[in-house]
């Protein structure tokens, strides 16, 4: 015995083929594919790239920690180094030209090269170090990188790192 579908089931279950609406929408039998969705499209539901999240992301353990650990670092900013590190995979897709001429570039592939941004911020000294470079950011890089990066830091004075994604 098949049930009807309710538009809370369909929200819950956002990757749903239309086929099997019709399955599981009672009596369907003589509904088509394109009645199922213009009657979608009618209730502002359409077909959209579907994004995987982390099942960790927003649970309510990870939330409280997150509120924890604001509220830790804002009642000890001078009491440490807190040095915030973080990187970017940039592939350019602009450029300039004048007026009425394209920007081409001649690419072996379909996209451009790859270049990797590696940067340093703390709250006392704004940027502290950067790196542009192209490619993968390699192990070997990376430690060269914190290497330069504890050489600019105060040698007396107790430094944390903090990283992104790690």
């Amino acid at each position: 015995m098949q049930r009807s579908l309710t538009w809370k089931d369909i929200w819950q279950m956002a990757p749903l083929r239309i086929s099997f609406l019709i399955r599981s929408v009672y009596n369907a039998s003589n509904v088509t594919s394109s009645t199922i969705s213009n009657v979608l499209k009618g209730q502002l539901i359409i077909m959209k790239k579907l994004e995987d999240a982390p099942a960790e992301r927003n649970a309510e353990r990870t939330k409280a920690q997150r509120q924890d650990f604001a509220t830790w670092l804002l009642h000890n900013p001078q009491r440490y180094n807190f040095i915030y590190i973080d990187g970017a995979g940039i592939i350019r897709t602009r450029a300039r030209a004048r007026r009425g001429d394209r920007a081409v570039r001649i690419v072996q592939e379909r996209r451009g090269q790859n270049l990797t941004m590696t940067y340093v911020v703390n709250v006392m000294n704004g940027l502290v170090q950067h790196e542009l470079h192209q490619g993968v950011r390699t192990a070997e890089r990376f430690h060269q990188f914190l290497h330069d990066t504890s050489l600019q830091c105060n040698p007396g004075q107790e430094v944390w790192f903090i990283f992104d994604n790690a």
